[in-house]
């Protein structure tokens, strides 16, 4: 399969040896593989040479030779081309030249139908003598004979002297035969060459013909004849100039750069010699490709180094998808839908085909093939058709696509986008576009529009502008920070303005004065009763306690100064009777030694009288009388201090009892008295109880401002209320001074905005295209879709009037203009204070105007806030609001952008953008774009609309067809017979039916005036 039309170098003047008048009749062998060594060694991108022949086609028949022989292989197509002089002067005075006119042929024509119904149909008529003699006439066919009759002739005119300065009769003849323009175009008219030849002048021999009033219409007449101009600049520069200056004169402007090659290229003296040409053609190589690139000359010639998009091959490789393939996964598995390869052209690929036959499948192929995120709005590759559940083949394919740079991406046409891969196409899939231009203004899917074009938009930014960021909104974002910083405080101290605003109105409603007014009576009778009882209390306790209410009476003192000396001779009897124990204790202590010592004194006696009975049995010879030891003891002394002792013990024991009589008397005197005191300090202290609690109930009742139910805070309340209008208003006008800051604030921020569309709004704004529909950009605040959050939060039955008045709004509210925003917001809260919304009816409170989980301070500040205002740069065209657009306007605006507003140079896919358009649009403003968009990358487009794909001017046309159950594919250039037939079948309904349509237009619409 072909890829179509592409960038090639050709050259359409270069002279043979056998063409050279200088060497007629003498070339040799050696000269022309000199020759054909020198068309082979040509750069590879030449592919196209046209064969120059004065007359006589021998050069070109010597060349068709070689290239049969197998020479010249490195060159595509070999043209005819045929050097006539006409008879029309250029040039001035001692100057003077011949304009030369050549006939480019197509090939296919063959040698001799040429030289047999052109060459030999060329016949000329010259007076060489005075009088109408026959002899002095020449007339005839061109042939090698009746050009040296001519030649012979000529020199039979002239002075004998002067014979020695011509030349040959054949070459005086040549140098000397010219022809009418009108002879040759009459010819070339004829129906063997008609539609297959094209004819071009001499560029510098015309340009030498002067401006003057006796030869301008002569000038135009002979330029505007022709196809073309040939010229070989030694400026290449100057050809874009060059073509201008031709416009601007209003006669042919389409020059080929040619190198009119009279030498070989190592000739360094000739600026004319083979290999020095900067032609470069976007055609297929073949004379139906020229005939195709001068009908679009602006796009299809280049003179100059290289075209732009060449360079971008070498640049952006990884930009330019070079071949697509979808197969089956198992190549084994025999039938299968999918499988073909093909190569695409790097500029405008244009798929057509009947409807079936798989041209959205294969634009699908190659977006999930190059990763496209679009893949919920496939055509094809969706859940419906391809990728149904039920197709249990839909996993059995994948799509291959190999890039200009080598690289090459293998998808399964089952698997959906790779977030984690970035996108290497825009797809603008027929189902995208309807679905985000036919739909209504506040819908999610005119947001996903917006978003459409904020994403062509971030492509105009310079990159060294993005600060690193990947799409505008995060630009916006960064830029916007401090901004959106300062706009979210404001919004939050609108907040606080809002909560005031809704408790001011609770507090209205809620709190009426009379009640709080009959409270606050309530409340004083109550504190001016304990404020009576406390002041009673207080008296009676300054009596109990004296004048400064910490004293006592004097009766009170005298019994606190006998509790005190009761309490004095009881520690006095306490001591006393302790002494007295003491002392009874050491009677008794002295009493019990002197027990013990009686005690002792006994036993001693006991032991002296065992001693003694021992030692009288031990020694009898004593005798009896005998005795050893004895033990005296003095009796009185003992019974004296036993009769002292017990007497001291009875008197001690007396005494003591007494003290004990006297402490138990005192102790019940103080008891009583104690008794006594305390209840007289008790009554006193409840005194002073009952004046803290009635100072504590006074203070209660009058309480403080904060303290609900008291008297304090009834009066602030009631103060309050009767301030309630006053405050209200103030509340409302705190609201819309908040308000009012955050529309500057949102104003800041569209200008920041204003200033990152800047770039593309003066692209758009200078471009003619975009002119053309009136699309311009203008920098404001806009309504945005939770528009209508506010009125969904209101009881709809108590607010017709204000649904109503907020509903208008939308139409009529100018959200630029702070005035008409902050009365709006103004107006919204009034109508809320009032029955029905209706601000003629009674007030309300505004709480039962809401549903009744809303939150009044909450619809406030939702409303107040304006996140219902977007700062953005709104689209029109022909001054009507993008919102207010059809569908197909919309979808025009949506290509523009991607077409000539997007900088981007990823490949462009579009599936049959040409729907909801009219063909005019198509035409003017669709296919220009579309042409300038394949200067940039490479478009690739299925359609059924012959203005986009053939005056479009597609490089590639492929051809989609279905047949046993598979999907086949050709491909072509629009030159190209078999390509360009079945393209007019499919676009034009057969050529017949398209010859049928041209001329019912032609007989039936009549022309219009000439100029």
């Amino acid at each position: 399969m072909s890829r179509g039309a592409e960038w090639s170098k050709w050259d359409l003047h270069i002279h043979t040896p056998a063409s050279l008048v200088q060497r007629y009749g003498a070339d040799t062998e050696e000269t022309w593989d000199h020759f054909f060594s020198d068309l082979e060694a040509l750069p590879s991108e030449f592919t196209v040479i046209g064969i120059n022949d004065y007359w006589f086609l021998d050069g070109y028949r010597r060349v068709l030779e070689a290239k049969s022989a197998g020479r010249l292989r490195n060159i595509d197509c070999i043209i005819p081309v045929v050097e006539l002089r006409l008879n029309q002067f250029g040039g001035s005075g001692s100057k003077l030249s011949r304009a030369n006119l050549h006939v480019i042929f197509d090939p296919d024509i063959g040698v001799d139908v040429i030289e047999a119904q052109f060459i030999n149909a060329m016949n000329a008529s010259f007076q060489i003598l005075p009088g109408h003699a026959v002899e002095g006439r020449w007339s005839g066919v061109v042939t090698r004979s009746s050009l040296a009759d001519l030649g012979q002739a000529l020199k039979s005119s002239v002075p004998r002297e002067k014979l020695s300065s011509y030349g040959s009769d054949m070459m005086e003849g040549f140098n000397n035969l010219v022809v009418p323009l009108e002879s040759v175009l009459d010819v070339v008219g004829k129906p063997y060459f008609q539609d297959r030849c094209l004819t071009a002048l001499g560029k510098v021999e015309w340009s030498d013909i002067r401006w003057q009033d006796g030869s301008i219409a002569s000038k135009k007449h002979l330029v505007n004849q022709v196809d073309m101009l040939f010229t070989a600049y030694e400026d290449v520069s100057k050809w874009g100039k060059s073509c201008s200056g031709l416009r601007a004169d209003n006669v042919v402007s389409k020059v080929l750069d040619c190198s009119d090659a009279h030498a070989f290229s190592d000739n360094i003296v000739e600026n004319n010699r083979i290999g020095r040409c900067s032609t470069w053609i976007r055609s297929k190589s073949s004379f139906n490709g020229l005939v195709h690139a001068l009908s679009e000359f602006d796009d299809r010639v280049f003179v100059g180094t290289e075209p732009q998009d060449i360079g971008r091959r070498r640049t952006r490789p990884e930009t330019i998808i070079n071949s697509i393939r979808v197969r089956p996964v198992d190549e084994e598995s025999g039938n299968a839908l999918f499988d073909y390869r093909l190569d695409l052209n790097h500029g405008m690929v244009a798929i057509v085909g009947n409807k079936g036959q798989g041209k959205s499948a294969l634009l699908d192929c190659i977006a999930r093939a190059a990763n496209s995120s679009r893949d919920n709005d496939f055509g094809f590759l969706n859940g419906a058709r391809f990728l149904n559940p039920k197709n249990k083949n839909r996993g059995q394919y994948e799509a291959a696509i190999d890039w200009v740079s080598g690289r090459t991406r293998s998808w399964n046409l089952a698997r959906s986008y790779s977030p984690s891969e970035p996108e290497y196409v825009e797809y603008l899939p027929q189902m995208l576009i309807e679905r985000i231009c036919a739909s209504d203004p506040l819908s999610e899917a005119q947001e996903a529009f917006q978003k459409e074009l904020r994403k062509v938009l971030f492509h105009h930014i310079p990159l060294a502008d993005r600060e690193r960021q990947y799409a505008l909104e995060e630009l916006i974002e960064l830029r916007a920070a401090s901004i959106d910083m300062r706009l979210k405080e404001a919004r939050g101290s609108l907040l606080q303005e809002c909560t005031i605003w809704a408790e001011l109105h609770r507090i209205n409603s809620v709190a009426k004065l009379e009640e709080l007014r009959g409270q606050e009576a309530s409340l004083s009778a109550s504190l001016e009763t304990a404020e009576f009882e406390l002041r009673q209390a207080q008296h009676e306790l300054i009596q109990a306690t004296g004048p400064n209410g910490d004293g006592e009476p004097s009766h009170l003192l005298v019994v606190r100064g006998e509790i005190a000396q009761i309490e004095t001779q009881m520690r006095d009897a306490h001591a006393e009777n302790d002494a007295l124990v003491n002392r009874l204790g050491e009677v008794k202590r002295r009493i019990s030694v002197l027990n013990e010592v009686e005690s002792e004194i006994g036993v001693a006696a006991d032991r002296v009288s065992r001693l003694g009975s021992r030692f009288r049995s031990a020694f009898p010879e004593l005798g009896g009388s005998t005795e050893i030891v004895s033990l005296k003891v003095k009796t009185n002394v003992i019974d004296a201090l036993r009769d002292d002792l017990v007497r001291q013990h009875t008197e001690l024991i007396t005494k003591a009892t007494e003290v004990d009589v006297l402490i138990s008397n005192l102790r019940v005197r103080r008891d009583e008295t104690r008794e006594w005191l305390e209840a007289e300090d008790s009554a006193r202290e409840g005194r002073r109880r009952a004046v803290d609690q009635l100072e504590q109930r006074v203070q209660n009742l009058r309480g403080t401002r904060d303290v609900e139910g008291t008297l304090e805070y009834l009066r602030f309340q009631i103060d309050k209320y009767q301030q309630l209008p006053g405050r209200i208003l103030a509340a409302r006008q705190g609201v819309l001074d908040q308000v009012r800051s955050v529309h500057h604030l949102l104003l800041a921020r569209r200008s920041l905005i204003a200033d990152l569309y800047g770039p593309a709004s003066e692209f758009i704004a200078n471009d003619p295209l975009a002119q053309e529909v009136g699309v311009e950009f203008s920098s404001e605040l806009s309504i945005s879709s939770t528009w209508q959050e506010f009125p969904e939060q209101l009881d709809g039955r108590k607010n017709s009037e204000l649904l109503t008045s907020y509903g208008a709004a939308f139409e009529t509210l100018d959200v630029s203009n702070i005035e008409e925003v902050v009365e709006f917001v103004g107006e919204v809260l009034d109508r809320l204070c009032r029955e029905r919304g209706d601000l003629q009816q009674a007030e309300r409170d505004p709480h039962s105007a809401t549903r009744s989980h809303v939150n009044l301070a909450d619809l406030a500040w939702q409303l107040s806030r304006l996140e219902w205002i977007d700062a953005t740069f709104a689209l029109t065209g022909n001054g009507v609001p993008l919102e207010a657009l059809s569908p197909g306007q919309r979808g025009l605006i949506l290509l523009l952008f991607y077409l000539i507003v997007d900088q981007g140079e990823t490949p462009l896919l579009l599936d049959q953008p040409e729907e909801n358009l009219d063909n005019k649009a198509v035409r003017q403003i669709l296919v220009p774009a579309l042409k300038r968009a394949k200067a940039r990358r490479q478009i690739i487009i299925v359609t059924h609309n012959a203005n986009l794909a053939i005056v479009g001017d597609a490089d590639q046309i492929v051809l989609c067809s279905h047949d046993s159950g598979r999907f086949l594919l050709r491909s072509g250039s629009l030159s190209e017979f078999s390509t360009g037939e079945s393209a007019l079948d499919v676009l034009e309904g057969t050529r017949p039916a398209f010859r049928v349509r041209q001329d019912k237009y032609r007989r039936v619409i009549p022309r219009g005036p000439l100029i």
